[in-house]
């Protein structure tokens, strides 16, 4: 008799199970934008559901489920286009050096410079691609005949590659104080990189003392400090620009070395880990270009998922919790399909370049109940949608969702779960996917570790 009343009860939940199912299909369906095309010069009109959507919404973060598929790179360039032209976005933050950016602003705002090159400079793979330079193409062509007040503005968050900023403080401190000069050098020489291979965090996590990291962060901050105390004496004898500069790329020296002086993963103080430490100052940067805008500005942020994600500690949470609902954050995911990605092996630190492939998305996974409804490219709204009982159960109940990051093997498990709710305003869906074109200059080998390092 138990027998019969276990099976029933088993039989009764996968009814139930699979009722849900439908049920979040069909709202799935019902509720999609359909995309006409990722491609961009397409007319918006397929895009046009979407400023109700982001109607109040101040800051859109645009993620990517790898950093290596064409095609999410392709639709993050026409949401570009769309959010610029058809709703007065006039800033554009990326992942990349916040140090270091300022060449692909001159290049996007003023047609200076040449655009493989800035794009190059950046040190990173991921986004030294041709569909990257050609969103910096078209970003160029807009401001060229945009009036001065629509102008898009762009500027980088992260912490790395970090040269102009040496260059500049030990620059502004031999004007104003140069007895300080000797300790920013023996600061700041273990971590000056002498290439744009981007490697530069990465040899100084490995490579350089804990005694030495302690001591570069010390003499940094104390700089911070000494510039905040002269403000008024600094600024008469240069300028307020110029001053606002320094301190500046000062405290991105500092966030820098406070970063990658930490562990990798901390299990006893998670967020003393590198890699929360890490958006925590993405977060601090970004809030501070916010900051110096007009009231009312609107900025359109590029990143990985993991970071314009709201998971806890990551740059996504800071930004909601700095301003609500005025940030709105879309995860793109997709169900099959090539991207490139860095190899992950055991003898090497990160491997070779290289595309990958994987197959459909798993039952159970978020791609997996993306893709049940048939449609083939779409954008759904988490947010604003009314959602039948069932649905909501299935947003705040966690599921499996692609996370592939800089590298990748298919040994490891590249899913993550993901409370919806909680994680993400809205979710754009590609069925199938193809590798993004590195520029020769985006191409990588394989980086060996160190037969000795320097971390005790």
């Amino acid at each position: 008799m138990k027998c019969v009343v276990g099976v029933v009860c088993l039989l009764v939940m996968f009814q139930c199970a699979a009722a849900q199912d439908e049920q979040v299909t069909k709202w799935l369906a019902d509720n999609a934008i359909r995309l006409k095309s990722v491609q961009s010069g397409e007319s918006f009109e397929d895009l046009k559901p979407l400023k109700q959507v982001l109607r109040d919404v101040r800051i859109v973060g645009l993620g990517e489920g790898t950093h290596g598929t064409r095609e999410f790179f392709q639709l993050k360039t026409r949401l570009v286009e769309f959010l610029v032209k058809e709703a007065g976005f006039t800033v554009f933050a990326m992942e990349v050096s916040y140090a270091n950016s300022s060449g692909i602003n001159e290049y996007v705002l003023n047609g200076k410079g040449d655009r493989d090159k800035v794009l190059a400079k950046q040190g990173l793979w991921a986004w030294d691609t041709k569909e990257v330079a050609e969103l910096l193409d078209w970003l160029r062509q807009y401001n060229n005949t945009a009036p001065p007040a629509k102008k898009v503005r762009f500027v980088g968050f992260d912490l790395h590659n970090n040269n102009p900023s040496i260059d500049f403080v030990g620059n502004y401190l031999s004007k104003v104080a140069p007895e300080r000069l000797e300790a920013f050098k023996k600061a700041t020489q273990q971590f000056r990189a002498e290439d744009d291979s981007g490697r530069q965090h990465l040899d100084y996590f490995t490579n350089v003392s804990a005694a030495d990291k302690v001591q570069a962060l010390a003499t940094l901050n104390e700089l911070l400090g000494f510039l905040y105390l002269n403000e008024r004496r600094f600024t008469f004898k240069t300028s307020d620009a110029e001053f606002a500069l320094a301190l500046e790329h000062a405290r991105i020296l500092a966030e820098f070395v406070d970063t990658y002086r930490r562990p990798r993963f901390d299990r006893i103080d998670l967020l003393n880990s590198s890699g929360y430490t890490r958006d925590i100052y993405m977060a601090q940067n970004v809030e501070h270009q916010i900051d110096e805008l007009r009231p009312g500005t609107r900025i359109i942020i590029w990143a990985h998922n993991d970071h314009v994600g709201k998971f806890k500690a990551a740059l996504g949470d800071y930004l909601q919790q700095a301003y609500g609902p005025d940030y709105y954050a879309l995860g793109f995911s997709f169900n099959q399909g090539a991207f490139q990605a860095r190899e992950l092996a055991p003898d090497v630190t990160i491997g070779a370049l290289k595309e990958f492939t994987v197959g459909a998305a798993p039952e159970g996974s978020v791609e997996w109940y993306l893709n049940r409804t048939g449609i083939k490219n779409f954008i759904v709204d988490l947010r604003n949608t009314s959602k039948p009982e069932a649905v909501e159960q299935w947003l705040t109940t966690p599921h499996p969702m692609r996370s592939i990051g800089l590298g990748f093997s298919h040994l490891v498990d590249n899913f993550q779960r993901v409370n919806l709710k909680q994680t993400y305003d809205g979710l754009v869906f590609i069925e199938s996917t193809t590798r993004a074109r590195p520029n020769p200059t985006g191409m990588r080998d394989a980086w060996i570790i160190p037969e000795k390092t320097k971390t005790n």
